[in-house]
């Protein structure tokens, strides 16, 4: 007897899944929320400054989060850190390269500005791989 966990097709194994986006820039972050809204995930947000991030994540039950690490010149390692405090996981955007990133966030899951569609969707089925487990 299999005890392999059913396949679920990728788009069910998002559905419903709360996912913040802090991102100052107001394009973009329309861009992720609609991509991510068409994939059927549920919006938190979008927050545009580090402390509007940090009050979405202790007030709300998240999923996941896709986090810019500079909003409006301030970096975001206390969103970071707060994220991973809670276990939720994440993917950060930047337009910096790799060597304009700290040594803690150089491993993390990482888009680069401009984002293109088809990385942000891969990226986010990466962070739900299989019903209930996080990626």
């Amino acid at each position: 007897m299999s005890t392999d966990l059913p396949q679920v097709p990728p788009l069910d194994r998002l559905r419903g899944r709360r996912i913040l986006i802090v991102e100052d820039e107001f394009i973009v972050s329309l861009e992720i929320e609609g991509l991510l809204t068409q994939m059927g995930c549920v919006i938190v947000g979008p927050a545009a400054r580090v402390a509007e991030a940090l009050a979405m994540i202790e007030g709300d039950d998240l999923d996941g989060a896709i986090v810019d690490l500079n909003l409006d010149g301030d970096d975001a390692d206390g969103v970071i850190e707060a994220l991973t405090r809670r276990s939720v996981p994440f993917i950060i955007v930047t337009g910096y390269g790799v060597g304009g990133l700290s040594p803690a966030t150089r491993g993390l899951p990482r888009l680069s500005k401009p984002i293109a569609t088809a990385e942000l969707r891969t990226m986010i089925h990466r962070l739900f791989r299989g019903p209930g487990q996080l990626g």
